[in-house]
């Protein structure tokens, strides 16, 4: 008679963390994605400062070139022209990343940024 409580007491413990465990499960999925969409917003924003700023950046070359302004300016212009424009498509790239979630696009962004 022991043994059946007991086995009855066990099945109803092992139900309870399925429960329990489910529970979690649907905590962190909810979690994850408010995470998300605050992550999306937040890259998006950045996006658009980061377009903004190529687009200064090319205004100020162009003006630069038609002026005939010195090489080393040039030169120093297109390099952060350059910079911005890998800034951006790695932007897109983390953007991306969140949308479609995949681990490796958020990754290639995440090392790019600790290593400049």
């Amino acid at each position: 008679m022991d043994k059946k409580i007991i086995n009855h007491c066990n099945k109803n413990d092992n139900n309870c963390m399925e429960s329990a465990n489910l529970q979690d499960i649907r905590i962190n999925q909810e979690s994850t994605l408010n995470c998300k969409a605050a992550a999306a917003l937040l890259t998006l924003i950045q996006f658009i400062t980061s377009t903004i700023q190529v687009l200064d950046i090319s205004l100020n070359l162009i003006f630069k070139i038609h002026l005939f302004i010195h090489y080393e300016i040039l030169i120093s212009m297109f390099t952060l022209w350059t910079l911005s424009m890998i800034w951006l498509i790695f932007t897109v790239l983390m953007f991306a990343g969140i949308i479609f979630n995949n681990d490796i696009l958020i990754l290639s962004f995440i090392l790019f940024n600790v290593c400049n």
